[in-house]
């Protein structure tokens, strides 16, 4: 099996694994948001 071919196999999976990795950082990015919002309301 050549090289070339599989190169989309790999771009896909490092496509999905960045889309992932997107969507977990957003998770996280929100869940720091609210962390932060608690601990102002907390500290007032």
């Amino acid at each position: 099996m050549p090289f070339f071919l599989c190169l989309p196999c790999i771009s896909n999976s490092l496509y999905s694994l960045m889309v992932s990795w997107l969507q977990s950082s957003m998770r996280f990015s929100k869940v720091t948001m609210y962390m932060t919002k608690w601990l102002n309301h907390l500290r007032l």
